[in-house]
């Protein structure tokens, strides 16, 4: 008689226990315990089961186990996981241990997702050996982790009703409940955002004259068409109420006014105004008082611009000057001031319609034994923790030409600027945009006034001139530029603009930001992401309500 090697049976792993439609089985705990439980039986059965057990009289022929059927979700293909190639003994396969056929929605054993996961390669060698790192989430397993992420949520209810804060929810919601400022189609590409988001802090550094201030400006410019106001700390005793109104525009009445100008005498004092300023909003907006019976809420945004930063020193510093008659290496203690200071005021922006502009100085500095050059922002380090935002401005050329304009004055001229985004918390860094900012005399009512831009539009045209040739097709199946003569103008099927009537940059850039469909396929097509505008008049708190509530919706119906 021939004798059989025998193999040992895998241990009966322990059964789940039921699961009904109210309740998920079992708890994280119970688990975990069988998980491990699972494995140290699996891996010593697996270093004993290929081994005779003993040798017998009998044929013994191993039955595989029979799986309940699940009890959820209709039958798949059934997945069947084979073991190795069995070698073969005088031209016939060699018998060897039964494989295991499961149904793909049925995850019941450690045994499975081990073969599950060594197939599929997703090991990690920080867990136990063998135990996948993604589990196959079908069945059973699904339903306990849609429990968990239900018990989440409802943590996370609990936690926004205690603390009256709605931006307390899930990742999902918090991405939906996005809001700022739109911006113009140039700006939009640099931050790879619709928006320029509110409740952040956004740092601009560059060396002096790069325009640095005037571009902050031009995001209170931005805010003003959405009602909003903006309030400047000047902390260094120049400021240029020409250039600032130039950008804006000229008051007709004091109710006009769209820039509040507040003198800062020290770091101290732009601190301490600063925080004065942003509790006064709150007050103005949603506290109830004598003079404020109905609060209107956070209706409007509103900037705030540091210029600079760095600009003054502590009272401290000042003071010790004044004493000993001279200045000593005092700059720690105004980067450890700001520093402080941050971290205290960030959390007060998140959670109204406000943005802080953070204007500060750039210096080059050459490393010690090589050509290469670091960046040194002053004010500290800190800083670049609390941003959301960087810009760095640079100058790269002047512009001067003869106004055709019979309004304004002969010359104008301005400044050919680089704007690169060194940190984007909402997209790519390091993209970098050549701008002009232009400037002229414009004559109303016999008195000149300046009149100075940022030339977005023109900017735009440059982006897509240069995609057109890293990808030339794909620009020119949405809007096809051609450049004329001296480049300076150009031409547009797309636009019914022909090569014999050319124009500017900036006249074809505004028709490419006006014309919606082309606006919506260069935004997928350069990866822009679209978040919510602000709404003007509604209070800021109900529509950060209203679209997460919306998201909470749309994810129970999918």
């Amino acid at each position: 008689m021939i004798r059989k090697k025998v193999y040992a049976k895998p241990p009966r792993c322990p059964r789940e226990p039921e699961v009904d439609d109210e309740s998920i089985a079992g708890s994280l705990a119970w688990a975990e315990e069988i998980r491990r439980r699972e494995w140290r039986e699996l891996m010593a059965w697996a270093t004993t089961a290929l081994q005779p057990k003993k040798k017998v009289s009998m044929a013994f022929k191993l039955k595989p186990k029979v799986f309940a059927k699940p009890r959820m979700n209709t039958p798949e293909q059934p997945l069947e996981l084979p073991d190795e190639e069995a070698p073969k003994k005088n031209g016939q396969p060699k018998k060897s241990a039964p494989r295991l056929v499961l149904k793909a929605n049925k995850v019941s054993t450690l045994k499975t997702k081990i073969k599950a996961a060594v197939a599929a390669g997703t090991t990690d060698d920080d867990e136990e050996p063998g135990v996948p790192t993604v589990t196959i989430r079908k069945g059973v397993t699904q339903r306990l982790a849609r429990y968990a992420s239900s018990s989440m949520l409802s943590v996370m209810k609990d936690l926004r009703s205690k603390f009256h804060n709605e931006m307390i929810t899930g990742a999902g919601a918090v991405r939906a409940m996005g809001i700022g400022i739109p911006i113009p189609f140039a700006l939009e590409w640099l931050l790879q955002s619709t928006v320029m988001p509110l409740g952040r802090i956004v740092q601009i550094v560059g060396k002096t004259g790069s325009n640095k201030s005037s571009l902050a400006i031009e995001f209170i410019r931005l805010m003003r068409m959405w009602e909003g106001v903006g309030y400047m700390f000047e902390n260094e005793s120049r400021f240029n109420a020409e250039l600032a109104l130039s950008i804006l525009g000229h008051p007709a009445g004091s109710l006009d006014e769209v820039l509040g100008h507040i003198p800062c005498e020290n770091m101290n004092d732009w601190q301490t105004k600063l925080q004065k300023v942003v509790e006064a909003l709150i007050a103005k907006m949603q506290i109830k008082s004598k003079t404020n019976l109905k609060p209107l809420g956070c209706i409007y945004p509103v900037g705030l611009i540091v210029d600079s930063v760095m600009g003054k020193l502590t009272f401290e510093s000042t003071k010790n000057i004044e004493d000993k008659g001279f200045a000593g290496r005092k700059h720690p203690d105004e980067a450890l001031s700001i520093t402080n200071f941050l971290k205290s005021f960030a959390d007060k922006l998140t959670d109204y319609p406000f943005i802080l502009f953070l204007v500060n100085h750039l210096k080059m500095k050459k490393i010690e034994g090589t050509n290469a050059t670091e960046r040194i922002k002053t004010g500290g380090e800190l800083i670049g923790f609390q941003e959301s935002i960087e810009l760095e401005c640079k100058k790269l050329g002047d512009i001067h030409n003869i106004n055709p304009n019979k309004e304004a004055s002969i010359d104008a001229g301005g400044n050919r600027l680089s704007i690169k985004c060194f940190k984007n918390s909402f997209g790519q860094t390091n993209r970098e945009l050549q701008v002009d900012f232009r400037w002229e005399d414009k004559i109303i009512n016999d008195v000149v006034y300046q009149h100075s831009y940022f030339d977005w539009a023109g900017a735009l045209v440059n982006i897509l001139i240069d995609y057109q040739t890293k990808r030339r097709g794909a620009v020119r199946d949405v809007v096809d530029i051609v450049q004329v003569g001296d480049k300076d103008r150009v031409a547009s099927k797309r636009f019914k603009i022909s090569q014999k009537e050319p124009v500017s940059r900036a006249t074809l850039g505004k028709m490419i930001a006006r014309d919606q469909d082309v606006r919506h396929k260069l935004r997928r097509l350069l990866g822009i992401k679209q978040y919510t505008a602000f709404q003007p008049g509604v209070d800021y708190y109900n529509l950060i309500n209203s679209l997460r509530k919306q998201y909470e919706a749309n994810a129970d119906r999918e």
